[in-house]
């Protein structure tokens, strides 16, 4: 099978451009794996990531609150199904620690 890459999958053209290289990476190490469904998961995780650290500095911390909860179910899952969330992990953690 053909290597994906973000010319040839919808996808992988979108994550390219809203996401850093390191979650980029991930995103396209799941799809050529056929684990697309995961790399969405990994999108979404990283959108919120994102949002969470918009709602702490504007000083909503129920929303963020809200949000990690949301976060902490989605790397369960992606931590199931074995993949690599160190990265996603680690910013996770340092949001929590910023709210506390």
């Amino acid at each position: 099978m053909k290597r994906r890459s973000c010319k040839n999958n919808d996808l992988l053209n979108k994550a390219r451009e809203v996401t850093t290289p390191k979650v980029y990476s991930l995103v396209t190490k799941l799809v050529n794996d056929e684990m697309e469904d995961m790399a969405e998961v990994v999108l979404k995780v990283d959108y919120l990531l994102t949002y969470v650290n918009s709602a702490i500095k504007s000083k909503d911390i129920k929303v963020a609150k809200d949000s990690l909860n949301i976060i902490r179910k989605r790397l369960d899952i992606l931590s199931e199904n074995q993949v690599d969330i160190n990265h996603l992990e680690g910013l996770y953690n340092d949001m929590m620690k910023s709210i506390k």
